[in-house]
């Protein structure tokens, strides 16, 4: 509950919610970089990036034996690297129109992922790099994505968090009440990616909009005053 991570009786460390294992990094990542914001921008990415890759490297050539030791000093750091160095390069240029460039990035990394996928990599280069360049194309070469197309990426990317961790309810009573019915042929496999897909998205967005939201604007109007 207080994103300290932990081995659970099954060896992995992860919370009750097991997809929450990434928010244990996460807060990890805003705690390292408040202490970088002491610094003036964009000293504080270049030390926050340094810092990531220091404790990836102590990871790599200590070893530690504690849980904890081992979580905050894994190689999925890097990844969060990755992110900085896209932010870093965004506000030094913007982002430039060129959709072309941004698909061949975005496509270049899906079949990169797919193809380093059990390539016995580590992480930060078999799956970390590929979904960095599918995050640069579009941040990088899509400066103007106006009509129906921009406000459907608006609204996803607000759902994105809830997505996150609501899919895994949604795949799991998908497993239970399609798997008997759908055939097991190729076609009966996209039909089924096809309607979690779908169905996991639409109830994201619900979620996002029926609780996420006004969760939110509760504890701003509770906490907004005393911040002041």
């Amino acid at each position: 509950y207080l994103f300290l991570p932990y081995e659970r009786h099954d060896g992995r460390i992860a919370p009750v919610l097991s997809l929450g294992w990434t928010l244990n990094y996460e807060m990890f990542f805003y705690l390292l970089a408040g202490v970088a914001l002491v610094w003036r921008w964009p000293r504080a990415a270049g030390i926050l990036t340094g810092l990531l890759l220091a404790l990836a490297l102590a990871g790599w050539c200590v070893a530690p034996k504690t849980t904890a030791a081992q979580f905050w000093t894994g190689s999925i750091l890097l990844e969060f690297g990755f992110g900085v160095l896209i932010a870093l390069w965004w506000q030094r240029h913007g982002s430039r129109h060129r959709p072309v460039i941004a698909g061949a990035l975005f496509l270049s990394g899906v079949a990169a992922l797919v193809l380093l996928h059990g390539s016995g990599l580590p992480r930060f280069l078999g799956a970390g790099l590929p979904a960095g360049m599918m995050v640069a194309g579009p941040v990088l070469f899509l400066a103007r994505v106006g009509g129906a197309a921009g406000r459907i990426g608006v609204a996803l990317g607000d759902a994105s968090y809830a997505l996150y961790l609501s899919h895994r309810f949604v795949l799991r009573l998908a497993t239970l009440a399609l798997m008997p019915l759908v055939p097991a042929t190729g076609t009966g496999l996209w039909l089924f990616v096809t309607l979690v897909t779908v169905t996991a998205t639409g109830l994201s967005l619900l979620v996002f909009r029926h609780l996420e939201r006004p969760v939110l604007a509760l504890l701003n109007r509770r906490l907004a005053p005393a911040a002041a």
